[in-house]
């Protein structure tokens, strides 16, 4: 993964202080997002804020995974409904070291945290794969990419079709599709990010964000 090359100080607040020092509530902090959510069983609350001179997000978040058939992490959510892509670049803090910290977009049928999504992950260890969850309390599934340690990720649903596409910079795009029947609007898209720990905090930076909803 690329390593955090952004001032310094900004890591360092936003990890130290508590969330009421982000604004958490604040819309004009979240950007064009709605809301941040910490999903499932987090032992440490997360957060998330606009650092608008960047035109970058920061997320910061604990929780166990996405996988299996119940979630644990931190979500930067707007509600949408129809068709929507996101894409920009992701890079990973590297707070921890646990080889599958993770961060990336997120298609979600609600907050709970065995909801149907569709989700971009890219790894702590440079593992890039498509997730998704096809009904409440299924078993996610995953399809991997051949790219690793992509910086830039994608996702898109055009109607039933959900479509993510992942390179590093300079590279093309490899992408990853999947048809999924039961996940229908109104609908939660956003970035997350996942540290595979309940009691520790992993971040996240996703800049040059574009969200586009028909």
């Amino acid at each position: 993964m690329n390593r955090y090359t952004q001032p310094l100080w900004i890591l360092l607040l936003f990890v130290a202080l508590p969330l009421i020092s982000f604004g958490q509530g604040n819309e004009d902090d979240l950007g064009i997002f709605d809301q941040w959510t910490d999903v499932g069983k987090t032992g440490v609350a997360g957060g998330a804020f606009y650092q608008s001179s960047e035109q970058a997000y920061y997320l910061k978040a604990a929780g166990e995974n996405i996988w299996g058939t119940l979630d644990s992490f931190g979500f930067l959510w707007k509600r949408v409904s129809g068709d929507v892509s996101m894409e920009g670049s992701v890079t990973i803090v590297d707070l921890t070291e646990a080889p599958h910290r993770k961060a990336g977009w997120m298609i979600r049928a609600s907050l709970e945290p065995d909801a149907p999504h569709v989700t971009c992950a890219v790894h702590g260890d440079g593992l890039v794969s498509m997730q998704y969850r096809p009904s409440s309390g299924a078993e996610t599934k995953g399809i991997p990419f051949e790219v690793k340690g992509a910086d830039k990720i994608r996702l898109e649903k055009k109607g039933t079709v959900f479509t993510m596409s992942a390179a590093k910079s300079g590279e093309e795009y490899e992408t990853k599709t999947v048809e999924l029947r039961g996940i229908e609007g109104p609908l939660l898209a956003g970035p997350w990010v996942c540290s595979k720990n309940v009691e520790q905090l992993e971040a996240a930076r996703f800049g040059y964000v574009r969200l586009v909803v028909p």
